[in-house]
């Protein structure tokens, strides 16, 4: 499901799906989702006239958090078996900082640090993308 529970109007439905098809075997289902909490949301704040990327208000039916994601998890009856945060949060800031100043020159200028400033973003959990791999709850009493 990556880069999809976001777009659908019922993604807990879409979630319970998956926990049918999983019920009773092994396997993961997996979700990658644009983080509501992050950077990229505070760049696109202060940049409101050029929202160019991340949550596209035109795009987008639902914005999640950690917290609803591994909700929606939870109430669809998997486990949280890992995460991973990342992103492109530095190259949202350089890019609307370019726009802006109407110079691309600045991408050239400090492009050679973005991944170095996304690695921090990252493993600070500040990115704008996050994926969860969730499991088939064992012994679970919820009815499907």
């Amino acid at each position: 499901m990556g880069g999809v529970i976001e777009h659908v109007p019922y993604p807990l439905e879409m979630l319970n799906a998956a926990s049918m098809v999983l019920s009773g075997k092994e396997g993961l289902v997996i979700a990658e989702v644009p983080r509501w909490n992050c950077f990229s949301s505070a760049v696109q704040s202060v940049f409101s006239n050029s929202i160019v990327r991340h949550l596209d208000p035109l795009g987008h039916i639902n914005c999640f958090t950690d917290s609803s994601l591994a909700t929606a998890f939870k109430e669809s009856n998997f486990d949280i078996a890992a995460a991973w945060y990342f992103g492109m949060d530095a190259y949202e800031l350089v890019t609307q900082i370019s726009y802006l100043l109407n110079e691309n020159k600045v991408i050239q200028k400090v492009g050679e640090y973005i991944p170095a400033f996304q690695d921090r973003l990252d493993l600070a959990k500040l990115s704008d993308e996050v994926v969860f791999a969730g499991k088939p709850t064992q012994n679970s009493n919820k009815k499907i």
